[in-house]
């Protein structure tokens, strides 16, 4: 398999500089031979010796042409863990809805709304992310939405639930004002 280029490293010349002309060129004419055509060449003692720790590179370079003609590395597929039966088509979604559950119950309690809207709110809260992806981003963002619910709703628990009923029920993305 003939080969139209190789790779000639800059240790390569380097390592030549304290031979004489006449060696150089039959260093450099020993490695594009073997690189090339992988044919070894007859050579002065010393130029051998140099050939002798230049040659590896050129072999593992000739190595990886070789690979390469083959198309590369076949594709591997994923094998499940042992401890699975197949493999996950993707990772687990856990949803923590504790994490402002205090900063809430302590804004609610501001609003003296009880356990029972809390349970309602966490509702909303789960239909709110299965129906439109949405998830508040921080505590701010959902005391927010709270001070507009209790708004709505006039200070009114009662008010308040049938709010966020009506809004799951209808699969509404916000709140709105209760018509009399």
């Amino acid at each position: 398999m003939d080969r139209n280029s190789f790779i000639f490293y800059r240790s390569f010349f380097d390592a030549t500089k304290p031979l004489n002309e006449k060696q150089k060129a039959e260093l450099f004419n020993s490695i594009c031979e073997y690189a090339l055509n992988q044919n070894e060449t007859s050579l002065d003692p010393i130029v051998k010796a140099m050939f002798s720790l230049i040659k590896p590179q050129l072999e593992a370079n000739h190595n990886r042409f070789v690979n390469g003609k083959k198309g590369g590395r076949p594709k591997i597929k994923q094998k499940p863990n042992q401890n699975q039966t197949k493999t996950k088509p993707k990772p687990n979604k856990n949803v923590n809805d504790n994490v402002n559950d205090n900063v809430i119950k302590d804004t609610l309690q501001k609003f003296n709304f009880s356990d029972s809207f809390f349970k309602v709110w966490k509702d909303w809260k789960k239909h709110k992310q299965i129906s439109f992806d949405f998830k508040y981003k921080n505590k701010m963002a959902e005391t927010g939405a709270l001070k507009k619910l209790y708004k709505l709703a006039e200070g009114k628990e009662a008010q308040a639930i049938e709010i966020l009923e009506l809004s799951m029920a209808n699969n509404w993305n916000g709140f709105f004002k209760l018509e009399k």
